[in-house]
Order: structure tokens, then sequence, then C-alpha cells
């Protein structure tokens, strides 16, 4: 047993008290004369390099547990995270992979995570094995590839809560540390709702919203109607356009495409090839939001795609602005179970499941079950007389085929018929973006459909 060995014992018994003894073989007793003398105390035989640092610095407690916890919000810090991952991991983090790529979750944890947790409906999380103790011990916040990284000192043997403005989401790359990111999204603007300033209500740095070439990690290409940046924005058109084989459109370098109302479908500003590519963007691994008219890359898609057969499509007389429709969470599967429960933590729904959304449209009559999952609908047991079977966001996976056969790794596509509202059409963003009251229950709705989204599936 060397000095090296001799150092981080001391170190580890410093954070250690009362009853606390370390799970390596040792104790505070272990001591040297000289380099060259025997050793004397438990802590002989103990190799410092059979375990990772961090590893041999858990305590064993008398009656109680070290543990961590806190809650994980967006990046405003204001909504709650469900299923976000909390793990603490050796440093260095290696760079997250962008782009089309199928990267679940298991690639983008580390393989040397010694303790993870993962969040509630409520954003809640406690980690209570394998806790390591000390000063500047890592914990990791991650959802999909948005990641946050801070260091923390945590006390042998209690717990050891975490300031929530310490566990949101980062607003910005490399907010407090080189590992924070956030994932690469493009955004399509519409003149008929400016999606983009749904994502700065959430909390994105308006450092982060730029051009292609600007360096951010939301890039806005222009749409019909839609915003501008001060510097100028690239169309919608040449982003979508397929100039090349899978994988070499400029979409193929997104993580998440957001697809603006455009106020119309716009359809020549969309051939087949456009189409297609919008396809094989999701089926390399990318991930899609189309909002209200964007149907059209769902419907429209051309054979062999099995995209519109994803839904009954009925472009029917849209429900009134000014009423807010009682929309349910589909409670049937897991996530959208757990949606539902969101909605409820934070008071946004009503007895029943519902809640009110505002500028529902009606495109969507149903789904069909064996390709696609509806997200939210309204009630069956008690129909609006003018939308009797109003279907408001539905998800399939990619890649799709008529068969029904899905590949659930890393790719999904959500068709949202409404609006994100927050902005006034057109115009120089941010100053289009007109929002300063909290999220309606709507938008948070969205908020949940987008961290989904995101994650790994």
């Amino acid at each position: 047993m060397g000095r090296k060995s001799i150092a981080f014992v001391a170190i580890a018994t410093l954070v250690a008290c009362g009853e606390v003894a370390l799970t390596v073989d040792g104790g505070p007793d272990a001591a040297f004369v000289d380099a060259g003398d025997a050793c004397v105390g438990p802590f002989c035989g103990f190799d410092a390099s059979a375990c990772d640092e961090l590893a041999c610095q858990v305590a064993t407690c008398d009656g109680s547990v070290t543990s961590v916890s806190g809650r994980v919000f967006d990046p405003s810090g204001t909504i709650p995270i469900y299923n976000a991952i909390v793990y603490i991991a050796p440093e260095p983090l290696a760079p997250l992979a962008h782009g089309a790529i199928c990267s679940g979750c298991a690639k983008s944890i580390p393989s040397n995570t010694i303790a993870v947790a993962l969040t509630d409906v409520q954003g809640r999380f406690t980690i209570t094995s394998t806790v390591p103790v000390g000063e500047h011990i890592p914990i990791v916040v991650q959802v999909g590839k948005w990641r946050r990284h801070i260091d923390a000192s945590i006390t042998a043997c209690v717990d050891n809560p975490l300031d929530p403005s310490l566990t949101r989401l980062p607003r910005r790359a490399h907010e407090s540390s080189p590992d924070d990111d956030m994932p690469q999204i493009a955004v399509t603007t519409g003149g008929d709702d400016g999606v983009e300033c749904f994502l700065r209500t959430i909390g994105i740095d308006d450092s982060e919203f730029t051009s292609p070439t600007g360096g951010g990690h939301v890039h806005l290409y222009q749409g019909a109607g839609g915003s501008t940046l001060s510097g100028g924005t690239a169309t919608a058109a040449s982003f979508w356009s397929d100039n090349g084989a899978p994988g070499t459109q400029p979409m193929a370098s997104y993580d998440l495409v957001v697809l603006g109302c455009e106020g119309s479908t716009f359809a020549s500003e969309k051939p087949a090839a456009a189409l297609q590519a919008m396809e094989e963007y999701a089926d390399l691994g990318g991930r899609v939001l189309a909002m209200h008219d964007q149907y059209y890359w769902l419907e429209s898609n051309v054979p062999p795609s099995a995209w519109p057969s994803t839904a009954v499509w009925n472009h029917a007389q849209d429900p009134s602005n000014q009423i807010a429709l009682p929309m349910l969470v589909n409670k049937t599967f897991p996530r959208a179970y757990a949606m539902s429960e969101w909605m409820a933590a934070l008071d946004a729904s009503v007895e029943g499941g519902t809640f009110p959304f505002v500028e529902a449209r009606h495109d969507v009559d149903g789904v069909s079950l064996k390709l696609a999952a509806p997200w939210l609908q309204t009630d069956p047991t008690n129909p609006s007389p003018s939308d009797p079977k109003l279907i408001e966001a539905f998800m399939f996976f990619a890649p799709l085929t008529d068969a029904g056969s899905t590949s659930k790794a890393c790719r999904s596509v959500v068709y949202w018929d409404g609006h994100a509202t927050g902005s006034t059409p057109g115009g120089t963003f941010p100053n289009n973006c007109t929002q300063t009251g909290p999220l309606t229950p709507t938008q948070l709705a969205l908020t949940f459909m987008l961290f989904n989204l995101s994650s790994c599936l």
C-alpha cells in the first residue's frame, strides 16, 4: 500500500463521523511511520485501484443511509420534469452525440455510473444506493440530450437535499459546466403560431436562438408568415428540401425538428422529395413535433410511406377560439397515464382528468391503434356537441409500416392539432413573443409532450 492510498484514506475518513465506516477494508487507525514500514490497522490490504475513487467514498451507516434528493425542473425552473435521470458518475463525461442517430439511454448514460434515480410526476427524486460522500460529488441531471452537471457536498448518513436552482435543466449549453448540453433543435416558424416563443417561455436562453450558422442550439428557419431573426433567417423550404442521400439533408444534424403552424399547408413548398426526406430523418433517429397545419407531412406523404395511415383525417370546422374545449388525457398506456398524474399534480386538470384546451383544431377523428397512440382527445363519455371524437395529439414510432411493425428504441413523431400561442404573427424574434404570465394548461400539456419526445423511449 503506497502513499497515494494513504492520502485517499485520510480524506475518506474525514467525511465520516460517529459510527460511520467506509465500505472498503480499512479504518482510521491505519498508519505508516515510513513508506517501507509495515501497515498497522484494518486499512491494511486495501487496494485503491480496486474501485473507482467515487465508489470508494461510499459510507456504511449505523441505522441510517446517505441519500441525495431534490426536484428536476425545466430550464425556466418552474415546471417539474417527469422521468428525468439523475445519476452520479466519475468524471469526465463523454460529449453527447447530436443529430438523427439512434442513441438510447444506454449509450448516453456512462457505464460506470454508481448511483441513479428517476423523477416522479412531481419531478422528485431520491438516490439512496451507493451514494459517495465528500466535496465536489458530481451530480448529473439528464433528459435525452438535455444534460446538466453540478458538484455537490454530500454528508454521510443523512439526506442531502439539493437546491432546485441547481437541478433544473440548462438554459444554455455550458451554463454551469462544460458538460451542460441540450438538444440541437430546428424550428420552422409560421404565421399562425410562434412555437419558437413557447421554447423561450420554458426557459431556453435567447442566446441559443440563432441562424443555422450562428452557433446556438435552436436554429430558426422562416416558414410562411413566420418570424425572423434580426440578422436574417434561412427559409424553411431550404431546410426541408431533399439535397442528398439519407442522413445528408440539413435536418439530419438535428436531434429535434419542430414545425410551427403556417396557417395553411403551403403544399407547393413541400414536394414529394421533402416529404420523403422528413420520413427518412425520423427513420434515422430524429424526433418530429408537427403543429396543426403541418399535418401535411403526415397525411400527404407518398407511397410506400405508412404515415398517412396513422390517423383518420377529417379537416372539419374548428372549435371557436373562444371555447376552452375539455380535453382528456388517454391513460391507456404508461407515459400518458403519467402525464395525467403530472397535470393533476400541477392543478392543471379538473375532476375526471380533463383540462381546458385552447385553440383546439379539428383535423383528426381517430388514429390507427396498431400504428399510433392517441394522447389527447375529447372525453368519449361526454363528447362536445361540435366535436364528438376529436383527437388533439397523437404519437407514433418510426420506422413505420402498414403491418404495424415499429422500432421503439429512439425515434418518434408527435402531431399536435393546435397552437403553442404566446406570440404575435411574424415579426422579429424575440420581439414577437408576448407571453408574460405562467403557462396555460394547454401549454403545460405541450411541455410534457416536448420533454417526453426528447427523452429516451
